[in-house]
């Protein structure tokens, strides 16, 4: 604010004339004014939290967020030393009543001894920092930071300083704002902005008392009118405190700011991690294995639930009265839904989603809780307030999933996503739509977007990328009534795509929180890794890229890695003796899903040529691709695992919402089904060394329903119709055979370490106790439905690595636009 000091000739250097001074003192009390009704103290209001833009806009910065070091050393020690930017204090505990908050040159006398700050010290800064912009020179000052804090304690500003044509009215305004006992100072800045307002509008920035001249005597009521104009305002400074809370007419500011708390990172981004309630006054948040709740006004978070080392909450939602708080958990009989009281103590089940692996979005409303189910027992899903059993209200269709539910105004339509469950880009290609309770067809609100919310200024939002969009909104005819357009860039999106969630939400008083991040963990660099379980993971020496579906040559030499750039995926490889670098194998199309030949010298891969996805492969030095199986148009076919003699591929088929398990004969390209293997997920499916034997991850159906039982099987090659589950974790993902046959690794859900089981298959199949393999390579996974790792002839494994801001658990930053609705209302008006 005061690098550019624009004083006339006769303002002292690096000030800044009366009127501009004005109008910017006007713009910060605005900013406090919204924080202040928000329950906000910013604690270190200084010239370089304040910006002003080349159009006359002024921004006030790092609201909520003020902290303070004391400096030491030689820096702190030189006659140089600037303390408008004293560093900041970190550690939570300083943060706390009875240590000194603030910058020494801005901070009240109760900040300097130590005391709880209030709106008072914020005002107490604004004295400050406005006495600074007429005088170019601080309120208070010294050689050093204790100097600077006795001047604060102790003296007053040299008002001699003050240019001589500073209103009366204005050198009261100060010295009130800079009273030492804050139960004499201006008591909201309400009325410092109505004094200040007042000022601009009736144009008394020139001097009401004029220096002494050689000018002719003024008639008397020349003489009179400035005493009485400075009696008239110091007494409307008064009275303006009396109506401090006084709505005003000019439109609420938008604030900002943002948090993060220290060694927290969020859990179960694959849905909604974030909430705020309807009022606007806390946010909720999953984060380090708990639910955290954080009043707005205040600078920390506190757990409301207690940590666990199993599932992670997901999906969080607030009650309609802001009192409770609703979150899911992942169980072997399928999700849970639970709820806490937002000032934490017991926590109660409130339903079970039996038969429905996962949830995906959910919501609560006077009309009860609106969930979203996936799988067979899926659709929207209603509960009860109270609790109980779920009733299917809105019905899942062949091939599609759904996401976000919620209740529109009426309380008879539900808003929500629909998204086919094949593609990385489903939820950007997805429909919003909404369909009444009371029977009849969806209404398409939206082609091509997920995550549909109404809000309460008539706006439908949506999102496309990582970019949230807003759209006039009739909720009554259910009618698009605008065009879109974009209002928030760069939010975090699910992890991996599994569910069609971006982490923001909005209150019902117009406060927006989100968690900022890429708009698909698709666009994350990752690096390949190999290690075992004794030492850490030693990266190759490949370039950052966004590497999937790694796989190691049955002979141990090679890699072969897809890698995806933009809208395109290719199949790459790499020689492990680091000879050549890694080089490019197909071109053109979409290659995905490398498997390597048993003999190490092919890779098999799924390709996307002429909208048709069947398997291909080719010599790995290169040369012309051969088609192995052809799909058929509604179908893809992904390669899974070659026997060892060769002469067989296992490969599964994708087709609407369904995988089954195939085998290619190569001898005579014969095709047919590995038995009755059908999931509703990725099957990953390998053959054992010995090739007598499949493993492979399925949720099966019984009974028309889908089962919770998501786990690794195994059954005989060829298929008998006998099978034998490997012991359960979470949800099994993934299973892979040790070289020696003896093992098998799998991986229990997401950002977990694998999993390794004993097997024997003579005289019968039967499994050992699994066993965690922490210090293995974690497996990389991005989405469930992509087997991250590999495994090497020598037992090391190969994996993606996935920096940890890019994984499931990213640190917890969230961002708080207060007031954003005003925003929302100038970007898309109605």
């Amino acid at each position: 604010l005061l690098q550019s000091g624009r004083g006339g000739s006769s303002d002292p250097p690096g000030a800044i004339p009366i009127d501009e001074a004005l109008a910017i003192a006007r713009q910060i009390a605005d900013a406090l004014e919204a924080a202040h009704e928000q329950g906000i103290v910013h604690r270190d209001l200084k010239p370089t939290n304040i910006k002003v833009r080349p159009d006359g806009a002024v921004k006030v910065l790092d609201f909520g967020l003020a902290k303070l070091t004391q400096a030491s050393g030689p820096r702190a020690q030189a006659s140089g030393l600037d303390l408008t930017a004293s560093p900041t204090l970190t550690t939570p505990a300083m943060t706390q009543i009875g240590v000194i908050m603030g910058t020494a040159a801005y901070m009240s006398p109760e900040q300097a001894k130590g005391r709880e700050a209030d709106k008072r010290s914020d005002i107490w800064a604004f004295g400050a920092v406005l006495f600074e912009m007429l005088t170019g020179r601080r309120a208070f000052d010294g050689e050093d930071m204790s100097d600077t804090l006795a001047s604060v304690l102790k003296s007053d500003p040299d008002w001699t300083l003050l240019p001589a044509d500073v209103p009366p009215a204005l050198r009261t305004l100060m010295q009130r704002c800079l009273a030492k006992d804050r139960r004499q100072r201006v008591s909201d800045v309400s009325a410092a902005k109505f004094v200040l307002t007042e000022l601009e509008s009736l144009g008394l920035s020139t001097p009401l008392v004029s220096p002494r001249t050689a000018a002719a005597p003024l008639p008397g009521w020349r003489r009179v009118l400035p005493v009485a104009a400075t009696v008239v305002v110091t007494a409307v400074i008064v009275g303006a405190a009396a109506w401090a809370l006084r709505p005003m007419p000019s439109p609420p500011v938008v604030v900002q700011f943002a948090f993060a708390p220290e060694g927290q990172s969020f859990t179960g981004t694959s849905a909604q991690v974030v909430a705020i309630s309807p009022d606007g006054t806390r946010l909720a948040y999953a984060a380090n294995n708990r639910i955290y709740v954080r009043l707005i006004a205040e600078l920390e978070a506190r757990p409301v639930t207690d940590q666990s080392s199993g599932p992670s909450p997901y999906s969080v939602a607030f009650a309609p009265d802001g009192r409770s708080i609703l979150f899911s958990m992942a169980s072997e009989g399928g999700p849970v839904i639970r709820r806490v009281s937002v000032d934490g103590g017991p926590v109660s089940t409130v339903t079970s989603l039996e038969g429905a692996p996962s949830s995906s979005g959910m919501s609560w409303s006077r009309e009860g809780i609106l969930i979203a189910s996936a799988g067979g027992n899926g659709g929207i899903l209603r509960v009860a307030a109270g609790g109980g059993r779920p009733e299917r209200v809105v019905s899942i269709e062949q091939g599609e999933i759904m996401h976000g539910p919620q209740m529109l105004p009426d309380g008879r339509t539900v808003l929500f996503t629909v998204a086919r469950n094949t593609g990385d880009d489903r939820w950007d290609k997805a429909q919003i739509v909404a369909r009444s309770l009371d029977g009849g067809p969806r209404r398409v609100l939206v082609e091509g977007g997920s995550d549909g919310r109404y809000v309460k200024t008539g706006h439908l939002l949506y999102v496309v990328g990582g970019t949230v969009y807003a759209a006039p909104f009739d909720a009554g005819a259910l009618v698009v009534t605008g065009a879109a357009v974009p209002v928030v860039s760069g939010v975090r999106r699910a992890t991996g795509g599994q569910t069609g969630a971006t982490q923001f939400a909005v209150s019902d008083t117009g406060t927006l929180v989100y968690v900022p991040g890429p708009a698909t963990m698709l666009s994350t660099a990752r690096s390949l890794v190999i290690g075992d379980a004794r030492g850490d993971p030693v990266p190759l020496k490949v370039p950052p890229a966004v590497y999937v579906h790694p796989r190691i040559s049955p002979d141990g030499r090679a890699v072969a890695v897809g890698r995806v750039d933009g809208q395109s995926s290719d199949i790459w490889t790499y020689d492990l003796s680091e000879k050549v670098e890694i080089t490019r194998l197909t071109f053109g199309g979409v290659s995905r899903f490398p498997v390597w030949s048993a003999d190490s010298r092919r890779v098999t891969y799924q390709s996307a040529r002429d909208d048709e996805r069947g398997i291909w492969w080719q010599a790995a030095s290169g040369g012309t691709a051969e088609q192995l199986t052809k799909a058929a148009k509604d179908e893809e076919h992904v390669p899974e695992s070659w026997s060892r003699d060769g002469t067989r591929l296992l490969f599964s088929v994708l087709k609407g919402a369904k995988y089954s398990l195939w085998v290619l004969t190569l001898d005579g390209r014969k095709t047919e089904p590995f038995g009755k293997v059908e999931s509703e997920e990725s099957l990953s499916a390998s053959f054992s060394p010995d090739g007598r034997w499949v493993a492979y991850a399925a949720t099966e159906r019984a009974g028309g329903t889908l089962s919770p039982n998501r786990g690794v099987f195994v059954e005989p090659f060829p298929p008998t119709g006998l099978k034998r589950q490997a012991p359960k974790r979470l949800l099994d993902y993934h299973p892979l055979w040790a070289p020696d046959g003896h093992n098998i690794f799998y991986v229990p859900g997401s950002s977990r370490p694998i999993v390794s089981v004993p097997v024997v298959t003579r005289p019968s199949v039967d499994f050992g106790t699994p066993v965690e393999l922490p210090r293995a390579p974690l497996p990389g996974l991005i989405s469930l439905d992509v087997r991250g790792y590999d495994v090497l002839p020598d037992g090391r494994f190969l994996s993606v690595s996935v920096p940890q801001a890019a994984t499931g658990n990213p640190s917890a930053e969230v961002r708080v636009v207060i007031n954003w609705f005003e925003e929302l209302k100038r970007l898309a008006p109605q």
